[in-house]
C-alpha cells in the first residue's frame, strides 16, 4: 500500500501515513486530525449518492423537456362530456319516437291491412297503398293538417252532423269514450270503450286495442305484432280528437 508525506496541522511534525487513511494522530503533539488528498474524496466517496442524483436531474430534464415541446390541448371537462352525451341520447330517442308515432297513426296499419286482404285485387290493393303513402308523404311535407275549426268544410260536416243527431252525446269526465273517424279520410276509425278497450278500423279491417293515458298522453295497445304500442300526444273535445304526429301538428278525429 503506498504511503504518504504529510504534516500535522497542530504542530507541523512531518508524518508519513497510508493513502487511504482519513483520520491521523500526530505521535508527537497528540493532535487527530482528518487527512484529505482532495483528489481521492472528489473521485470516490458518495458515488453513489452522486450518480443518483445525476441520474434523477437527467430524468427529470428529459420529462421537462418533453412537456415544452408538447403541443397544447383542450381538456374538457368530464361533466361537460357526459352532459354532451346524454343530451345527445335523449335527442336521438325522441326523434325515433316521433317516426314510430306518425308510422303507427296512418300510413303502416293500412299497408298491413291491405297486404292481408287476399280477396281485393293485387291492382287495387298497392294503388290504395300508394295512394296512402302519398298522402302520409305529402301531409308530413307540409307540416300541417286541415283543422275542422280551420276548415269550412269540416265545420259543415260538424255541423251538419250535429243537426242530424249523429253525434254521440259528449261526456266530460269521460271524453275519450266513443267513436272517431280520421278527418279528410273516409273508412279510418279509432273507438274508445269506456272500459279501455277499443277498436282500430281501416276500410273495415278492425284490430282490437287497449288503451290509457299516463303522463297526459294517450298510450294504445294494439293487439297486433306489427303495430305493437303508441304513445301520443293529444287534445279531446265534444267533437273531435286530435293526435300529435311526427311533424308537430295534430291529425284531426271526428267524433261519430
Amino acid at each position: 500500500m503506498k504511503i504518504i508525506n504529510t504534516n500535522c496541522t497542530n504542530c507541523g511534525a512531518p508524518l508519513e501515513v497510508y493513502e487511504n487513511t482519513k483520520y491521523i494522530k500526530c505521535k508527537f503533539c497528540g493532535n487527530t486530525f482528518l487527512y484529505d488528498d482532495g483528489v481521492q474524496h472528489i473521485k470516490y466517496d458518495n458515488a453513489e449518492e452522486a450518480g443518483y442524483l445525476f441520474e434523477k436531474g437527467r430524468q427529470r430534464a428529459k420529462n421537462e423537456f418533453k412537456q415544452d415541446n408538447q403541443p397544447s390541448r383542450i381538456q374538457i371537462p368530464v361533466d361537460q362530456k357526459q352532459s354532451s352525451v346524454t343530451q345527445n341520447k335523449v335527442s336521438n330517442k325522441k326523434i325515433w319516437l316521433w317516426v314510430l308515432g306518425w308510422i303507427i297513426i296512418f300510413p303502416l296499419p293500412l299497408t298491413i291491412i291491405m297486404l292481408r286482404n287476399k280477396k281485393m285485387n293485387k291492382a287495387v290493393k298497392y294503388g290504395i297503398i300508394a295512394l296512402a303513402w302519398i298522402i302520409y308523404i305529402a301531409i308530413g311535407l307540409s307540416g300541417s293538417v286541415n283543422s275542422s275549426d280551420k276548415s269550412g268544410s269540416t265545420s259543415g260536416s260538424i255541423s251538419s252532423s250535429s243537426s242530424t243527431g249523429n253525434t254521440a252525446a259528449y261526456d266530460s269526465s269521460k271524453p275519450l269514450v266513443g267513436k272517431f273517424e280520421a278527418a279528410g279520410f273516409s273508412g279510418l276509425f279509432y273507438t274508445f270503450n269506456e272500459d279501455g278497450t277499443g277498436e282500430y278500423e281501416l276500410l273495415g279491417e278492425v284490430i282490437k286495442l287497449n288503451y290509457s293515458i299516463k303522463d297526459g298522453k294517450l298510450v294504445i295497445e294494439f293487439h297486433s305484432d306489427e303495430m305493437g304500442t303508441m304513445t301520443v300526444d293529444y287534445k279531446i273535445d265534444e267533437t273531435k280528437l286530435s293526435m300529435k304526429d311526427i311533424t308537430g301538428s295534430y291529425v284531426d278525429y271526428i267524433r261519430k
